[in-house]
């Protein structure tokens, strides 16, 4: 569905009635737009920080595991396993 085109007015005609429900049936439609793609990239936003903080979780946890068996190694205790 294509928009109507709009009319081109000269600064000195006068807004009527019509003309500003319009503008403020134009401008609803232009914020609801607007607030779906902003919700939409903060979802992506939040998805994206949700991976790379389980991703750093892990990474920290494997690098703790190395680092204790590296110490249980250089000591000559048994992992507890």
């Amino acid at each position: 569905m294509t928009k109507p085109a709009k009319k081109k007015f000269r600064r000195s005609d006068p807004a009527t009635k019509v003309d500003i429900m319009d503008l403020r049936a134009e401008m609803k439609s232009d914020m609801s737009a607007m607030e779906y793609r902003i919700l939409e990239q903060m979802g992506l936003l939040l998805e994206n920080f949700k991976h790379d903080i389980v991703g750093a979780t892990k990474d920290g946890i494997d690098s703790l595991k190395t680092r204790v068996t590296r110490l249980e190694r250089h000591t000559g205790l048994a992992a507890a396993a």
